[in-house]
């Protein structure tokens, strides 16, 4: 009889191992276009700082490419800056050097913009069309590169708004600008640790409890950084420049009652965002310490546990220069190492969740593993004898042998691959499906229908009978070896 092999386990099935899975390649890509995200999100976090933004007041998407070359292009485009109410009610009297220098530093934003975008967009289409990223599942990098479009948008909506009657951009829409790059940041680098790290689904260590958790984290982290925008687009860091006091108080009076009615206050007074920026970092930072403990305990969470602590560190050093951008005044290179802090303090906070979040059930993402022969005392059945076969299936025999015959679906049910063990190890050939299963060599024909289906009397006449299988021992054989049934078994040809 023959001895069956259990699989470690899913079932293998043809449609899994014909399931396409994502190249590395794309995985590398979609980690550039995040980390040029970031570096571009800086960029602007310097161009705001340096008070270069409203210096180009064109939108040129192909011809803006190419600087002024020659003193005429210079001068014109520093008479349409002029004409804008940040020259004239900020820069009064720049003259053309001075413009330039401003200018340079708008136009490598600019630049550093559109590479992110050919970065994102060539490469997209060259592994649509190789098939490096299937058509089904292209819904999610097409929308990367929709989103990145908005992202655009976004800053040109931004810089129009300080070119009508104001020589300052939108608090509004510059936050709306950083939360458009942050939402970009965070879709490439979840599709990215998707392809990095195998999701399964839901185990019994992973706590539903602490997965909302790091998702309350997270919205409190976006929070922070939405006040952060608000900060900057306000320069309401400059209002206090003392720590942990505001104007003498460690809650000043009147903090909503600045505005009417006092919901703006939340949003539009210089006073009420410093303060609540500068004492949710603690929140953050409490949150983040209660996540790590959690997870401190469950050696299921040790990628959770890590980002936690990460998290909690990244946090405690972005306080610390909170803290020093307000006693030094909002110098330049703390507040751009601040932005940049809150940046990886983002990127830490989306993998944190992503390492809680169980997926669905059957939602894994992980390569079908080869299938496995189990060894005795693995929960598997005891390997066969020498010059056995066993069938690679996952699926039993629906039909049992009975007497000395072969059970009907024998060969058609089972797996096309056969495995036999002798002294050279496990070696698989291929058992294409016959018409018939011929009794072995010696043993009389039960009274199996199958066994003789093939060579019924209807088809070779009445009386006819099967012929006796003709059997050779091959040259230099053991004497234990089986013999192979002459133009039924290919195996042992």
């Amino acid at each position: 009889m023959k001895d069956s092999i259990a699989l470690s386990g899913a079932p293998y099935t043809a449609r899994a191992a014909a399931q396409p899975q994502t190249r590395p390649i794309v995985t590398t890509w979609l980690y550039t276009v995040a980390v040029m995200v970031a570096l571009m999100v800086v960029v602007g976090g310097y161009v705001r700082l340096s008070r270069s933004g409203l210096s180009i007041v064109e939108w040129n998407a192909i011809t803006g490419v190419v600087p002024p070359l020659t003193a005429q292009a210079w001068q014109e485009e520093f008479a349409k800056y002029q004409q804008s109410p940040e020259y004239q009610k900020v820069n009064a009297g720049m003259s053309l050097d001075e413009y330039k220098s401003i200018f340079y530093v708008e136009y490598v934003h600019r630049l550093i913009a559109r590479l992110v975008g050919l970065v994102l967009a060539l490469p997209l289409a060259y592994f649509l069309l190789r098939g490096f990223i299937p058509w089904r599942q292209s819904g999610v990098y097409i929308g990367i590169g929709a989103l990145f479009l908005f992202q655009a948008f976004m800053g040109w909506f931004m810089v129009a708004s300080g070119l009508v009657d104001r020589p300052s951009v939108s608090h509004y829409r510059l936050t709306a600008h950083l939360l458009t790059a942050l939402a970009l940041l965070a879709l490439c680098l979840w599709t990215a640790l998707n392809h990095t790290y195998r999701i399964t689904p839901a185990q019994p260590g992973v706590r539903v409890r602490l997965a909302s958790l790091g998702l309350v984290l997270t919205a409190v982290v976006l929070l922070q950084i939405t006040y952060g925008g608000l900060t900057a687009g306000l320069k309401a860091g400059h209002v206090s420049n003392t720590w942990p006091l505001m104007f003498g108080y460690l809650v000043p009076p009147g903090l909503l009652a600045l505005i009417e009615p006092w919901w703006r206050n939340l949003v539009d007074s210089l006073a009420t965002v410093q303060f609540i920026h500068r004492w949710l970092a603690f929140v953050v930072l409490t949150l983040a310490y209660v996540v790590y403990r959690r997870a401190a305990g469950d050696d299921s969470l040790r990628s959770a546990r890590t980002g936690a602590a990460t998290l909690v560190a990244i946090v405690s050093v972005q306080i610390l220069l909170g803290i020093s951008v307000v006693l030094f005044d909002v110098t330049l290179p703390l507040a751009l190492l601040h932005q940049a802090t809150a940046i990886t303090l983002f990127a830490a906070a989306i993998f944190l969740n992503h390492r809680l979040i169980p997926a669905p059930p059957g939602g894994g993402r992980a390569p079908p593993s080869t299938p496995a022969l189990s060894s005795p005392g693995e929960g598997g059945t005891a390997s066969p004898r020498y010059g056995e076969e066993t069938s690679l299936s996952s699926t039993p025999d629906p039909s049992p042998l009975r007497g000395t015959g072969r059970g009907r679906g024998d060969e058609s049910l089972s797996s096309p691959l056969r495995v036999r063990r002798g002294e050279g190890g496990t070696r698989a050939s291929p058992q294409p499906p016959t018409p018939f299963s011929s009794p072995r060599y010696g043993e009389e024909k039960g009274g199996d229908r199958a066994a003789s289906r093939g060579f019924s009397s209807r088809r070779r006449g009445k009386g006819h009978q099967p012929p006796t299988p003709r059997t050779e021992r091959e040259g230099g054989a053991a004497p234990g070896d089986r013999t192979s049934v002459k133009g039924i078994s290919p195996c042992r040809r």
